[in-house]
């Protein structure tokens, strides 16, 4: 039974290290925010016009005007994030999860981009990235709190059963 519990944990850090590998980001970092790259109002002009598709059902539309902001703008973190919600309304959660994903590496001090790989981690019914984006999203704003464990109760009613240290 312990050899099962430290499995069970050395497992649960080698999640975590590797989230944190892939959550270092790719931004230009003044003091604590990390400013995207080559961004442009151009492609923000494209991912308020893929929200518009999003919002209307157009999830094929909506995905090519934000590769176009790509384009224009390849590291910047809000197209890669509505583009995950383009992917989410197609059912591509994996997808989906790469671009939030994504998000989150390029600005890191977004909770909204953690809260996302959470969700989409549900999706993808992968219950430990749940509770370490969910966490990540609490740290980073702590108003999450209450959200993340409504969504909690909602997606696992039973509750979820976790090694507490």
């Amino acid at each position: 039974m312990i050899a099962k519990q430290k499995i069970r944990l050395f497992g649960m850090a080698l999640v975590i290290a590797a989230v944190g590998v892939a959550l270092q980001g790719c931004g230009r970092q003044e003091g604590s925010i990390v400013i995207p790259l080559n961004m442009n109002s151009d492609a923000q002009a494209l991912v308020e016009s893929g929200n518009a598709k999003i919002e209307s059902g157009d999830f094929d539309a909506a995905i090519a005007d934000f590769n176009e902001a790509l384009k224009l703008s390849p590291e910047y973190a809000p197209a890669f994030y509505n583009r995950a919600q383009a992917h989410v309304g197609k059912k591509d959660y994996d997808i989906a999860f790469e671009d939030a994903l994504k998000a989150a590496q390029l600005d890191p001090e977004n909770a909204q981009y953690f809260l996302q790989c959470g969700i989409i981690s549900y999706y993808r019914q992968d219950t430990v990235m749940i509770l370490l984006f969910l966490k990540k999203a609490e740290e980073l704003d702590p108003s999450l709190e209450e959200a993340n464990r409504a969504f909690l109760q909602w997606a696992y009613p039973g509750g979820i059963h976790i090694i507490n240290n």
